[in-house]
Protein backbone atom coordinates (compact mmCIF):
# COMPACT_ATOMS: atom_id res chain seq x y z
CA UNK A 1 0.00 0.00 0.00
CA UNK A 2 1.18 3.45 -1.07
CA UNK A 3 1.80 6.01 1.99
CA UNK A 4 -1.59 8.29 2.46
CA UNK A 5 -3.43 5.69 1.39
CA UNK A 6 -6.47 3.73 2.82
CA UNK A 7 -4.52 2.87 6.11
CA UNK A 8 -3.48 5.93 6.73
CA UNK A 9 -7.11 7.00 6.82
CA UNK A 10 -8.16 4.28 8.18
CA UNK A 11 -5.72 4.96 11.42
CA UNK A 12 -6.82 8.52 11.63
CA UNK A 13 -10.27 7.54 11.51
CA UNK A 14 -9.69 4.99 14.53
CA UNK A 15 -8.09 8.01 16.37
CA UNK A 16 -10.53 10.48 16.07
CA UNK A 17 -12.98 7.63 17.12
CA UNK A 18 -10.93 7.31 20.99
CA UNK A 19 -10.84 11.07 21.17
CA UNK A 20 -7.48 11.45 20.68
CA UNK A 21 -7.62 14.51 17.91
CA UNK A 22 -8.50 17.98 19.12
CA UNK A 23 -10.85 19.41 17.45
CA UNK A 24 -14.86 18.76 17.96
CA UNK A 25 -14.25 14.76 17.14
CA UNK A 26 -11.66 15.39 20.19
CA UNK A 27 -14.35 17.60 22.07
CA UNK A 28 -17.15 15.02 21.81
CA UNK A 29 -14.51 12.34 23.63
CA UNK A 30 -13.64 14.68 25.98
CA UNK A 31 -16.74 15.16 27.02
CA UNK A 32 -17.40 11.46 27.50
CA UNK A 33 -14.48 10.62 29.56
CA UNK A 34 -15.96 10.64 32.98
CA UNK A 35 -12.40 9.76 35.09
CA UNK A 36 -11.94 12.01 38.16
CA UNK A 37 -15.37 13.12 38.30
CA UNK A 38 -15.57 12.05 41.77
CA UNK A 39 -12.15 13.62 42.73
CA UNK A 40 -13.43 16.68 41.23
CA UNK A 41 -17.05 16.40 43.60
CA UNK A 42 -14.97 15.45 46.28
CA UNK A 43 -12.96 18.52 46.10
CA UNK A 44 -16.05 20.99 46.22
CA UNK A 45 -18.14 19.33 48.98
CA UNK A 46 -15.86 17.88 51.54
CA UNK A 47 -14.80 21.19 52.20
CA UNK A 48 -18.83 22.26 53.02
CA UNK A 49 -19.62 18.82 54.57
CA UNK A 50 -16.13 19.31 57.36
CA UNK A 51 -17.30 22.66 57.79
CA UNK A 52 -20.86 21.62 58.95
CA UNK A 53 -20.07 18.74 60.88
CA UNK A 54 -16.92 20.88 63.20
CA UNK A 55 -20.12 23.38 63.80
CA UNK A 56 -22.14 20.59 64.68
CA UNK A 57 -19.84 19.11 67.05
CA UNK A 58 -18.73 22.53 68.55
CA UNK A 59 -22.06 23.28 68.84
CA UNK A 60 -22.86 20.38 71.14
CA UNK A 61 -20.07 20.81 73.07
CA UNK A 62 -21.29 24.05 74.35
CA UNK A 63 -24.82 22.89 75.03
CA UNK A 64 -23.01 20.17 77.08
CA UNK A 65 -20.45 22.75 79.31
CA UNK A 66 -23.85 24.83 80.01
CA UNK A 67 -25.53 22.00 81.22
CA UNK A 68 -22.46 20.93 82.91
CA UNK A 69 -21.77 23.83 84.66
CA UNK A 70 -25.53 24.45 85.27
CA UNK A 71 -24.95 21.10 87.23
CA UNK A 72 -22.10 21.93 89.10
CA UNK A 73 -23.39 25.22 90.29
CA UNK A 74 -26.56 23.64 90.86
CA UNK A 75 -24.36 21.42 93.34
CA UNK A 76 -22.27 24.50 94.81
CA UNK A 77 -25.70 25.79 96.49
CA UNK A 78 -27.23 22.71 97.69
CA UNK A 79 -23.81 22.46 99.43
CA UNK A 80 -24.06 26.17 100.74
CA UNK A 81 -27.89 25.49 101.77
CA UNK A 82 -27.17 22.73 103.78
CA UNK A 83 -23.87 22.97 105.21
CA UNK A 84 -23.53 25.67 107.89
CA UNK A 85 -20.30 26.62 107.56
CA UNK A 86 -19.55 26.42 103.49
CA UNK A 87 -17.25 29.07 102.32
CA UNK A 88 -16.83 30.16 99.10
CA UNK A 89 -13.51 27.99 99.29
CA UNK A 90 -15.71 24.79 99.80
CA UNK A 91 -18.40 25.95 97.54
CA UNK A 92 -15.74 26.41 95.09
CA UNK A 93 -14.41 22.98 95.41
CA UNK A 94 -17.64 21.51 95.26
CA UNK A 95 -17.85 22.70 91.67
CA UNK A 96 -14.83 21.68 90.58
CA UNK A 97 -15.76 18.32 92.10
CA UNK A 98 -18.56 18.20 89.69
CA UNK A 99 -16.71 18.44 86.47
CA UNK A 100 -16.76 15.70 84.53
CA UNK A 101 -15.64 17.22 81.01
CA UNK A 102 -15.26 20.66 82.30
CA UNK A 103 -11.80 21.56 82.80
CA UNK A 104 -11.37 22.97 86.43
CA UNK A 105 -8.39 25.55 85.61
CA UNK A 106 -11.27 27.55 83.19
CA UNK A 107 -13.60 28.14 86.48
CA UNK A 108 -12.50 32.10 86.41
CA UNK A 109 -14.59 32.94 89.27
CA UNK A 110 -16.74 31.95 92.40
CA UNK A 111 -18.31 35.10 94.52
CA UNK A 112 -20.61 34.28 97.26
CA UNK A 113 -22.30 36.84 99.07
CA UNK A 114 -24.38 36.79 102.67
CA UNK A 115 -26.69 39.06 103.66
CA UNK A 116 -28.70 38.86 106.82
CA UNK A 117 -32.47 39.10 106.76
CA UNK A 118 -34.73 40.98 109.13
CA UNK A 119 -35.72 37.55 110.22
CA UNK A 120 -32.21 36.60 111.09
CA UNK A 121 -32.27 34.37 108.14
CA UNK A 122 -29.24 34.17 105.56
CA UNK A 123 -29.70 34.58 101.96
CA UNK A 124 -26.48 34.00 99.90
CA UNK A 125 -25.59 34.80 96.07
CA UNK A 126 -23.41 32.59 94.24
CA UNK A 127 -21.91 33.79 91.39
CA UNK A 128 -19.45 31.76 88.98
CA UNK A 129 -17.75 31.98 85.63
CA UNK A 130 -16.69 29.60 83.69
CA UNK A 131 -14.27 30.28 80.21
CA UNK A 132 -14.89 27.94 77.73
CA UNK A 133 -12.40 27.31 74.62
CA UNK A 134 -13.60 25.84 71.26
CA UNK A 135 -11.10 23.63 69.46
CA UNK A 136 -12.51 25.18 65.99
CA UNK A 137 -12.94 28.74 66.20
CA UNK A 138 -15.46 29.56 63.88
CA UNK A 139 -15.79 33.40 64.07
CA UNK A 140 -13.18 35.92 65.92
CA UNK A 141 -14.03 34.59 69.56
CA UNK A 142 -11.46 31.78 70.34
CA UNK A 143 -14.15 31.47 73.28
CA UNK A 144 -17.09 32.09 75.31
CA UNK A 145 -17.64 32.61 78.86
CA UNK A 146 -20.84 31.07 80.89
CA UNK A 147 -22.14 33.03 84.47
CA UNK A 148 -24.39 31.33 86.75
CA UNK A 149 -26.28 33.46 89.23
CA UNK A 150 -27.77 31.88 92.37
CA UNK A 151 -29.51 32.90 95.19
CA UNK A 152 -30.59 31.23 98.19
CA UNK A 153 -31.19 31.03 101.88
CA UNK A 154 -28.28 29.55 103.81
CA UNK A 155 -28.79 26.78 106.64
CA UNK A 156 -29.32 28.12 110.14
Amino acid sequence: CRPGGYHAVSRWRSFVAEGQVRGRAGVKGFARNRSGVAAVEAAFVLPVMLAGFFFVMETGRVFFAKVEFDYAVHAATRLGMVANNANKAAVEQEMKNRFILLAPANLNGVTMAEVVNADNTRTATLTATYQFNFIIPFTSHKSITLTRTVSFLKGA
